[in-house]
């Protein structure tokens, strides 16, 4: 009987070897692909803080990609004037969401 239960022993002393080296493979691949999509987290937190300026990012995208070609001096003045008319629409917008934010509101009506 004894001649039986060795084999079988051999066998499972190598399975788990094998297990072994396969679970630390596999810890070592999950690291890899954590750091390869660590980029990913990183994005979506700038999509998010980026999401309520859009429109403006548009509008000024819009506003130097639609420009005519006369070199560096009148494209320095038009991003220049892009970035005023940012600041002053930013000032707004946050005057505007504070404003509406403190405004008390109605109870339900029952």
């Amino acid at each position: 009987m004894s001649l039986s239960i060795q084999p079988l022993d051999a066998r499972r002393r190598q399975l788990l070897l094998e297990s072994s080296q396969l679970r630390r493979r596999f810890a070592t691949e999950c690291g890899q692909l954590q750091v390869a999509t660590s980029w990913i987290e990183t994005g979506y937190s700038v999509v998010q803080s980026v999401r309520g300026y859009w429109p403006l990012i548009a509008a000024g995208a819009g506003f130097l990609l639609t420009r005519k070609r006369g070199g560096a001096l009148p494209s320095l003045g038009r991003i220049w004037s892009v970035w005023k008319m940012a600041r002053q629409a930013l000032t707004l917008w946050r005057d505007f969401s504070t404003a509406a934010s403190k405004e008390p509101t109605a109870a339900p009506a029952e």
